[in-house]
């Protein structure tokens, strides 16, 4: 009996050392299989336990992770970021130019951190900044958006690291939607156009109501002319056309 337990012993460890393996993997994203624009959904992990000067090193050692509900991608309120982490994989033979695309415009920082899976290799870090000039962000849209490449049957271990900031506290989103480079500059030239012509035709309405009321000198097409400047403000700064054109 004492020999039949000892034996097992190793086979139980085994078992143990497996499992928490399993647990501690990320959630790997089929690129073959992600429709291109889709989110993240709820293949990733993410934890909102570390303070701002938090550095990568120490969300890797200590690993507190959490398994997200299915179909609930807004934290609420935080003073601390949130991080994320999942795997993207690449199982065809084409290399793949992705883009990785956060749904909030006014977030005050992202750092995206990456290398192969099961690397030695220090990680590679993108930075946004809310007030990083269009020209200088690593890719030029008025939301946060990021440029990946996998090469052919390769994995990349994905970290994120988004602060939504302390002026004016915002609801963080831990997800992203997850495109194909191509897609991706068509769906937002033509999302970009659109936008643009939506804040003209309010700002022609707004200095038409402005000529009006200096014609008849009625106060209300003046109320109409300060409501509809403001919806435009409003909206030029909410979407992110302000920061992109100002």
């Amino acid at each position: 009996m004492t020999t039949s337990h000892n034996t097992s012993l190793p086979y139980l460890c085994l078992i143990c050392l497996c499992y928490i393996g399993q647990v501690q993997a990320l959630p790997s994203i089929n690129l073959s299989e992600h429709t291109s624009g889709q989110s993240t959904q709820n293949q990733y992990l993410y934890t909102r336990s570390y303070p701002k000067d938090a550095a990568l090193e120490q969300v890797l050692d200590e690993k507190q992770w959490q398994t997200p509900t299915a179909g609930i991608t807004n934290r609420g309120f935080s003073d601390n970021p949130s991080w994320m982490a999942f795997s993207l994989n690449n199982p065809t033979n084409i290399k793949q130019d992705l883009i990785l695309e956060y749904v909030d415009a006014s977030v005050e920082s992202i750092d995206i951190y990456y290398r192969e899976k099961n690397s030695s290799q220090s990680f590679k870090n993108i930075n946004y900044t809310f007030e990083k000039p269009v020209t200088d962000r690593d890719v030029s849209f008025y939301r946060p958006s990021f440029s990946l490449s996998i090469a052919e049957q390769s994995h990349l271990d994905v970290y994120v690291r988004i602060f939504q900031g302390n002026d004016f506290p915002m609801h963080c989103f831990t997800s992203l939607r997850i495109w194909q480079e191509s897609d991706f500059y068509r769906s937002s030239n033509i999302e970009m156009l659109l936008l643009i012509i939506l804040l003209c035709t309010e700002v022609f309405m707004g200095i038409t109501a402005v000529f009006v009321y200096l014609s008849s000198r009625d106060n209300l097409f003046l109320y109409y002319a300060c409501f509809v400047f403001a919806a435009a403000g409003l909206f030029s700064g909410v979407s992110g056309l302000w920061g992109y054109f100002i």
